[in-house]
């Protein structure tokens, strides 16, 4: 392991450790979660002040101490401060809930450059639900675990004009497979926005249109996939009052 590195990192949350310091989480541009020690960081005038607040992006100065067996920050450069998102609770509660569903997952392939681009768009106001319906699409597509949107998990028939039901598993079932009354239905509509979308430059996928009703299903949808891939439930949504 290398003693000092300098890498771009997103803080993902801050914790205050006695009356000065702060144990930062951060994404790497490596896609991984590291914990840093910031001490003196709680001071105002601390060179590292600046870059331990959720959503900032900076480049750190990291040094690793093999006796305490983490890194202590050195230097922090920040890039973007993207306080554009705290002036709306639906950005806000977005970001916050993309930061910690990767600290659930303590990071995967792709999710920092996905990550920057969703903080992005927040901060430019977009949209929150379909940046975060990009979000879980694009994280999924990474990690290989976006589901089959064109066949029935069941009985591997393929589907082009019909819809597809979400039982509450892993699976989607055709109409003929589905014998849940509860279950989720995607709409065709819905279904070729999954399939096309996520590998599309995200500006784009964000001009494609889906009518409100769908997008409020997927959203739905997606939320499920991501309680049940993270283990449980998700203290984000839990928190928003609904404005998720």
């Amino acid at each position: 392991m290398e003693r000092n590195i300098k890498i771009d990192c997103i803080t993902l949350k801050k914790l205050q450790l006695g009356e000065n310091n702060i144990g930062v989480s951060l994404l790497t541009s490596d896609n991984e979660v590291l914990f840093v020690m910031a001490f003196g960081a709680m001071k105002p005038k601390s060179k590292l002040f600046s870059g331990v607040n959720p959503f900032v992006e900076a480049s750190w100065d990291l040094y690793y101490d093999p006796v305490k067996e983490y890194y202590r920050a050195k230097e922090v450069v920040v890039n973007n401060f993207n306080q554009e998102i705290q002036l709306s609770l639906e950005s806000y509660y977005t970001a916050s809930l993309f930061l910690e569903i990767i600290l659930k997952s303590q990071g995967s392939d792709g999710v920092y450059p996905i990550l920057k681009q969703c903080l992005y768009y927040l901060s430019k106001g977009e949209n929150s639900k379909t940046v975060l319906i990009q979000f879980l699409l694009r994280v999924f597509l990474e990690q290989g675990l976006l589901p089959s949107f064109n066949s029935c998990s069941n009985c591997y028939t393929q589907i082009e004009k019909e819809s597809l039901f979400y039982p509450g598993d892993y699976e989607l079932h055709c109409c003929r497979c589905n014998s849940s009354r509860k279950a989720l239905e995607l709409n065709p509509g819905i279904l070729r926005y999954c399939i096309n979308t996520p590998t599309l430059d995200f500006n784009k996928a964000l001009r494609i249109g889906l009518g409100q009703d769908s997008l409020e299903l997927l959203k739905k949808y997606l939320l499920e996939l991501i309680k049940n891939y993270t283990g449980g439930k998700l203290l984000t949504l839990n928190s928003s009052n609904g404005l998720i």
